[in-house]
């Protein structure tokens, strides 16, 4: 079990480990990549790097133990942690439908109003599910929701203007970022604007996470010029499981030029 000690301390979130006999560098999980860009990779996760996005997600958004989120994102997948361990650790609770149901969203509709669902954690083809099996009549089931979070793949603006149809309080956030950096270590606040976009920005890094764009020489390039981007901070993995050689291709210690210290970065 963890707490937020003080808050924010400098720059850094302090994290204070109250009870279980762990150290925040000990690994949490071995989450596979989804395996877009080649072979599926074992990522090992470490504790402080998911309790860091738990812990700055549940405090930015206020999630509380009256709070329930909606369990349909495969356990599998690495946004099922928010499910599990974010709702754990504030006391709140997760609605799982059985497993014959997992793909009904008009099931998944029925389960939301009886349990009045409030969070909704996803990839956007998922909750595109369901805005399409969500009628006028059905409107009332969802009016519980009060915050969605999109991630790992490309979010349809239309998608959102039909569940602010019908929700119009809904907070909607754009969730991101490799597996390689733990959960999400970016996100954006969707405002009435970005719906009239064809695409969502892709956000600010969250608490203790950092990005850089940079050249070939490990420089960080000015707006506008195309570059490689790279993660850093808290987040970053401790690398992939047994497999040295793509581990030091992709997780490198760099001293940026436009900084003092070295810094942990993963290559996207």
């Amino acid at each position: 079990a963890y707490e937020i000690g003080s808050g924010l301390v400098g720059s850094k979130m302090c994290i204070r480990d109250r009870y279980a006999n762990v150290k925040l560098e000990d690994l949490v999980a071995i989450i596979h990549t989804s395996g877009t860009t080649g072979r599926p990779k074992a990522v090992m996760i470490r504790q402080e790097s998911l309790v860091n996005a738990l812990l700055y997600t549940n405090k930015r958004f206020e999630v509380i133990k009256t709070d329930n989120a909606f369990g349909v994102t495969n356990p599998s997948h690495d946004m099922s942690m928010y499910d599990i361990f974010g709702m754990a650790i504030c006391g709140a609770a997760v609605t799982v439908p059985q497993e014959k149901f997992a793909k009904d969203p008009e099931v998944w509709i029925k389960l939301m109003r009886q349990h009045k669902v409030t969070i909704w954690n996803s990839v956007p083809a998922i909750q595109e599910m369901l805005m399409e099996a969500v009628t006028k009549e059905d409107a009332s089931y969802i009016e519980n929701l009060r915050l969605v979070m999109l991630g790992g793949d490309y979010i349809k603006p239309g998608v959102l203007l039909k569940l602010r149809a019908v929700n119009s309080d809904v907070k909607m956030i754009s969730v991101g970022g490799p597996t390689e950096t733990t959960l999400w270590n970016i996100m954006h606040e969707i405002v009435e604007d970005d719906l009239s976009k064809d695409v969502i920005p892709y956000g600010k890094p969250i608490a203790n996470n950092r990005y850089y764009i940079l050249n070939e020489n490990k420089r960080q390039l000015p707006v506008g010029v195309t570059g490689t981007l790279y993660c850093a901070g808290i987040g970053v993995a401790n690398g992939y499981c047994e497999d040295e050689e793509r581990t030091g291709d992709k997780f490198i210690i760099c001293l940026l030029y436009t900084s003092d210290a070295a810094d942990d970065l993963t290559r996207v």
